[in-house]
């Protein structure tokens, strides 16, 4: 449990929301540290997992170790989005099963992206209500270690490993996980959108049975 924080964000704040969650990592880093743990060090990387470590400075070839982390996710409010809201609306509409206890897990990418050297994992994406993108969704059975920031839509649970501003306006409360999870089902079940100035050109529903067997949905 987090006794205290070095930030406060209470206001509809995309950026100060943010600033908070980085320093509930901070605080949990300094709070697991303490006397007992002086001498043990600890490793944050860019998914908000912190990891107790132990390796020779010499050593810059760090493998993260699941069984010695824990995962941290936040629970956040949304602002408006067009497109993003037209989004969940495909989804509610298409999904016949709406299972409650499903994560809708978002990716998001550049769809022009022109710097090469942009590191695979970063912690946040700036979406611009005119940009265009490119966004996988995909059906999970339970929270995993990348379903960093948590959103609740018409009933179904969504989530993204990155902070999405400034959609992301407050962060309502928090919690930690250990690092394992289900990432299997019974179906893969993936949602497409191609997003062109700010407007979904593009849409479409992937289902790919256990058998190998799938099926493409024209959403749009």
């Amino acid at each position: 449990m987090l006794l205290s924080l070095g930030y406060y964000a209470k206001a509809d704040d995309s950026e100060c929301a943010y600033s908070e969650c980085k320093s509930v990592v901070e605080e949990d880093i300094r709070m697991s540290l303490g006397h007992a743990y002086s001498g043990q060090q600890f490793y944050v990387d860019k998914n908000f997992r912190i990891e107790s470590i132990e390796y020779d400075e010499d050593d810059i070839d760090i493998e993260w170790d699941p069984d010695r982390c824990e995962a941290i996710h936040f629970n956040v409010d949304l602002g408006h989005c067009d497109f993003f809201d037209e989004m969940i609306r495909f989804i509610i509409d298409s999904d016949c099963n709406h299972n409650i206890d499903y994560v809708y897990k978002i990716g998001v990418s550049e769809l022009y992206s022109y710097d090469k050297k942009e590191e695979i994992y970063i912690d946040s994406f700036n979406l611009m209500s005119d940009g265009s993108y490119k966004f996988e969704i995909t059906q999970h059975r339970e929270l995993t270690v990348s379903d960093n920031f948590i959103f609740k839509r018409n009933g179904l649970i969504f989530s993204s490993k990155q902070f999405l501003k400034p959609l992301y306006k407050r962060v309502n409360n928090w919690f930690t996980t250990d690092c394992w999870g289900d990432w299997t089902c019974d179906e893969f079940v993936q949602w497409t959108f191609v997003v062109l100035c700010g407007r979904i050109v593009e849409a479409t529903l992937l289902i790919e049975y256990g058998t190998g067997d799938f099926i493409t949905i024209d959403l749009k």
